[in-house]
């Protein structure tokens, strides 16, 4: 069981690999990054993070993804596009439509439902955690 202060996927990342005994040059080694990369993602200062390293690391940490997931990098681990265009559809608006709504173009809703460009958290709160 986690500690109860490991809510971010940074604070996952460092307990885990504690817990499996490796040093942060370790993992970057492991994940063929460079150690002050692999450091970044450990500081906190990171918003989202690539679903190749997630993978790569939840192998390493022999644990299943979702362990080091909140939930806005699960929206973009389980595919943003998909979730973004089931939101749209289940409001009934067009992309242009859906754009205007949140403040953004009908490009900016395109792209981020052909996975060409991430959503920013700020606005994935706006959007998903809105009630």
């Amino acid at each position: 069981m986690l500690p109860q202060d490991t809510e971010t996927v940074s604070d996952k990342f460092r307990y885990y690999r504690i817990k499996c005994g490796l040093f942060q040059k370790d993992m970057a080694e492991l994940l063929k990054i460079d150690r002050s990369t692999y450091a970044r993602y450990e500081s906190g200062s990171l918003t989202s993070y690539p679903v190749n390293v997630i993978k790569k690391c939840a192998e390493i940490f022999g644990i299943e993804a979702d362990k080091l997931l909140d939930d806005y990098n699960r929206f973009i681990f389980e595919g943003q596009g998909e979730q973004v265009k089931r939101k749209r559809i289940e409001f009934g608006l067009t992309q242009g439509e859906f754009g205007k709504l949140y403040g953004v173009s009908k490009n900016t809703v395109r792209r981020w439902e052909n996975g060409s460009m991430r959503m920013s958290r700020k606005m994935w709160e706006r959007i998903f955690k809105c009630r």
